[in-house]
């Protein structure tokens, strides 16, 4: 059908640099630096359904097993839904095997909240919680003491 797709091998990710060249600039960005609110637009097309979840992308750089914990990595799960913290979506709305899907991902720093669609119809939404500073919190029991 003369269509073209990049296929990424197992394992393997996209990393996504944006800077001036692409209008961002610092006063786009939030405190520390990352981009808080962000809308994804993704054409995906899985051969067949994952047998566990499989990652998609977040919002940061390579990160510690403790930021890890407390970081909505956005993913496919085995029910073919986009979602992200266990949330894994409607499985009716979702990708199906096989098919070309246009998925958006949506995330909304000051309602806390990440929206996922697949081909337009509501897949999942997640509410975030408050991230809370955990340099500032240990400063703050210390001081406390």
């Amino acid at each position: 059908d003369g269509s073209q797709a990049l296929i990424v091998p197992c394992h393997g990710h996209l990393r996504m640099s944006l800077g001036r060249e692409h209008g961002l600039t610092p006063w786009s960005l939030e405190t520390d630096n990352k981009l808080h609110s962000y809308t994804v637009i993704l054409a995906i097309k899985l051969e067949h359904l994952p047998s566990t979840t499989l990652p998609i992308f977040h919002g940061g750089a390579e990160l510690s097993q403790e930021e890890a914990e407390d970081t909505e990595f956005i993913q496919v799960y085995r029910n073919g839904g986009i979602g992200c913290l266990g949330e894994m979506g409607n499985a009716s709305n979702s990708l199906k095997a096989g098919k070309w899907s246009w998925v958006v991902i949506s995330r909304n720093r000051n309602e806390q909240v990440i929206h996922t669609y697949v081909d337009g119809r509501l897949c999942a939404e997640i509410k975030l919680k408050e991230k809370k500073d955990k340099k500032a919190e240990a400063k703050e029991k210390a001081e406390a003491a």
